[in-house]
Formats: C-alpha cells, structure tokens, sequence
C-alpha cells in the first residue's frame, strides 16, 4: 500500500505543469495580499495602506514601475516588470525585478511563495528564470531584511554571495 501511494504522489508531481508569466491586473489581489504578508512577517517594508501597495503594483504592470516619494519630498519612478508563477493555473508565487542603481544590476526586488508551496523549487525557479533572461556577466542583487533567513540560505543555496551587511539586511549577488 506505501508503495502504491508513493507511485501516485511521483505521477501527481510529475504532471503538475508550472508556468511563469508576465503579471496581469487579474493578480492584483494575489500580490497585494502576498506583499502585506511578507511586510507583516518583516520581510518587506510597509506600505501606508493596502489601497497603495495595489496601486505600486497596478501602476507597475500598466506602466512598467511606480512612482516613490524619497526622503526629501521628491517622485521617483521606479521601474518594477513582475513574473507569476502557476501550478496547475494557480498561483503560487511571485518575483518582482527593477533595474538597480548599483553598477547597473538587476535587483530581485520583491519574492513571494504561498506558504503551502515553500520548500518546492519556486523561488529558485523564479530566480533561475529571472537569471536565463540576461546575457552573461548580467549582476543581480538582492537586498533581505534579516527576518528573510530562508530566502537568503536558498539564494546562497544559488551561488549568491553576501557583499555588505548592515543591522537589519543581508545584500546578496550573482554574477551570471
């Protein structure tokens, strides 16, 4: 009976079929809810409300980023393209990349994976396609809270290196 049961969970996982694609509006209320649970768990830093975490993100897959307020009172637009990925046309996680002003990088700027899909290679998938989309010698970063351990062990787990630590982050490269 062990046996029988092992077979069909091999042949379950062997036909689920994962797919990454571009975010469309449609996902709006899976990123936002996703964000606001990573930013209470102090993996992400917290928007003044729900309603303006969806307009980052509205704003991100209709115009290719968002507009910040810096420290001094200024807009600055923040290029952001986000990647879905779906197991079975549901979604399960997330990734987020902008252009950094960091010696011309690109910054894995916000990931998310439903808890019940953690510890099944969809962060890593995420970050690998992310990586295949850039010619060689490409850098990527990653900026974590310190909250953000597993993130951060898996990325190592990726051949990212930590380059600069302060008290509360962990900056993490890669280059390809």
């Amino acid at each position: 009976m062990k046996i029988a049961k092992s077979i069909a969970a091999f042949f379950r996982n062997c036909f689920k079929k994962r797919v990454i694609r571009d975010a469309a509006l449609n996902d709006l209320d899976f990123l936002t809810q996703s964000y606001i649970a990573g930013a209470k768990n102090g993996h992400f830093v917290m928007q003044q409300s729900e309603k303006s975490v969806t307009n980052m993100f509205k704003s991100a897959i209709k115009d290719g980023g968002y507009m910040r307020e810096l420290s001094n009172r200024s807009l600055d637009f923040v290029q952001m393209h986000i990647f879905i990925l779906t197991i079975n046309n549901h979604i399960v996680g997330f990734q987020a990349i902008s252009p950094s002003i960091e010696k011309d990088s690109i910054e894995l700027y916000y990931c998310f994976v439903s808890p019940l899909y953690r510890n099944r290679r969809v962060m890593q998938d995420l970050v690998n396609f992310v990586i295949d989309k850039y010619p060689p010698k490409t850098r990527f970063i990653a900026r974590c809270f310190n909250e953000s351990q597993i993130a951060i062990n898996k990325l190592k787990q990726m051949n990212f290196t930590i380059y600069r630590q302060s008290s509360q982050m962990q900056y993490l490269e890669y280059i390809k």
